[in-house]
């Protein structure tokens, strides 16, 4: 699922909590909670027992603290019967007034457990946003759509095969480096050597970027360590931020969208000098990293990407 194909306007946002003027498209729903719609398809409501299947984005302050593109999967929401809707329960009281299409934004307060989490932030509330892009029926389950979108047996086996040609792959990239026979390698100042298979486009990543990507690490004698190709959806994390180690947070970096790398990882920007159950001391390894896309941490840098327009 492409960002680009979210229309909710981020930039509203401010309309909530920064204008004392109250917007020509906010809703006031009967238990008295608000929210603004950029879009309003004018379809027939939800009703109870529907699934709405949602793109979704979470805002903390000027930081995307959850987005659906990280995973690339649709979050369902079962509508509730009315009559057990309270106000607390925000998300459940928005859907009665939504139908396919519809995109809205609104303020979720913090528990108690969250506003301490978030207390560096010195903010008591999420902005969500939510798009409505199919529903299901009723008795629909995560797990289902999970099933559906990304489980059915035509998408195991393809993931399978591309799992095994990929390490045949890498483990004949593996004999050739270690003979000295590639060619054309990148090396980056931090001792990773890379070897460019596809160059991808745009700048390069950087920092406080979510990054989506593929993986695979095998070790210098070729056994297998890890990969994200078991699972249907890619890995994400975000740069600059100590949630990996070193050596591909480094490569995520340099990399751009689009990009295909081997990199082989010296141990110090790996697992380092001390054993771990699966990984040997001083242990290099190889890895294979596909770069699918990256989605800025920071609220302007995310409007500047995906809706310059505003800026103009």
């Amino acid at each position: 699922m492409k960002v680009q194909s979210i229309t909710i306007i981020v930039g509203l946002f401010a309309i909530f909590f920064a204008c004392s003027k109250v917007p020509q498209n906010q809703v006031t729903t009967k238990l008295g909670n608000k929210f603004i719609f950029h879009y309003d398809s004018a379809g027939v409501n939800l009703k109870e027992g529907d699934v709405a299947l949602c793109i979704a984005q979470r805002w903390v302050g000027d930081s995307l603290d959850m987005s659906t593109s990280f995973r690339n999967l649709l979050l369902p929401f079962t509508v509730q019967s009315e009559k057990d809707v309270t106000k607390d329960a925000k998300v459940q009281d928005i859907l009665y007034h939504l139908s396919v299409g519809d995109s809205i934004s609104a303020i979720q307060e913090m528990d108690s457990f969250l506003k301490a989490k978030y207390k560096h932030l010195d903010v008591d509330h999420f902005v969500m946003n939510l798009k409505i892009v199919e529903v299901g029926g009723p008795g629909t389950s995560e797990a289902q759509l999970y099933l559906s979108q990304y489980g059915d047996s035509t998408a195991v086996t393809n993931r399978l095969e591309r799992k095994n040609a990929l390490r045949h792959q890498m483990e004949e990239y593996i004999d050739s480096y270690k003979q000295g026979k590639e060619t054309n390698l990148i090396q980056l100042d931090s001792g990773i050597t890379l070897k460019v298979l596809e160059e991808g486009s745009g700048p390069q990543i950087g920092k406080d970027q979510y990054v989506r990507f593929d993986l695979m690490v095998l070790f210098e004698d070729k056994s297998f360590l890890n990969t994200t190709l078991n699972e249907p959806r890619p890995q994400f994390i975000p740069t600059g931020a100590g949630q990996t180690i070193s050596g591909l947070d480094k490569v995520l970096q340099y990399a751009k969208t689009g990009s295909k790398y081997f990199a082989y990882i010296p141990y110090q920007l790996a697992y380092g000098e001390q054993a771990s159950k699966v990984v040997p001391p001083k242990t290099n390894l190889m890895m294979y990293v596909e770069v699918r896309e990256s989605i800025p941490v920071w609220r302007d840098a995310f409007m500047k990407k995906y809706y310059p327009g505003l800026y103009q």
